[in-house]
């Protein structure tokens, strides 16, 4: 007989982690939108849910962010995506000078920093 999965609740977390400035973030799926967050430097956006489960009938949850910053451009990512266990792992997402970085771990300790997508220059 085949065991019962559980589900666990995620979390995805956009750290401004610039040098200076404003990020402004815009985060969404195709059923929530979180609208526009405006994070000074060392601030924190963070949004939990439970991904669609069966994947297979509801299909993959999946989230987005545009992100902008004066003087640096824009960018967008792929913040949660249930298919892609590159970005389903990641609860913390770093945006720096030279773009976006996913910072993964577990048991509240965050290592392995990976650089991901640069900023589009304005």
């Amino acid at each position: 007989m085949a065991q019962p999965t559980v589900q666990l609740q995620h979390t995805v977390r956009v750290v401004n982690q610039l040098s200076s400035g404003v990020l402004a973030a815009h985060c969404r799926s195709k059923d929530d939108d979180m609208g526009i967050q405006r994070l000074d430097v060392g601030g924190v956006f963070k949004w939990s849910f439970w991904p669609n489960w069966p994947p297979r009938v509801f299909g993959y949850t999946f989230f987005w962010c545009d992100l902008s910053a004066d003087g640096r451009g824009t960018l967008k990512f792929d913040a949660y995506d249930g298919e892609n266990p590159d970005t389903s792992m990641t609860g913390r997402w770093e945006v720096r000078d030279d773009g976006v970085h996913t910072v993964s771990g577990s048991g509240g300790g965050y290592f392995r920093h990976h650089f991901r997508v640069p900023w589009r220059k304005p």
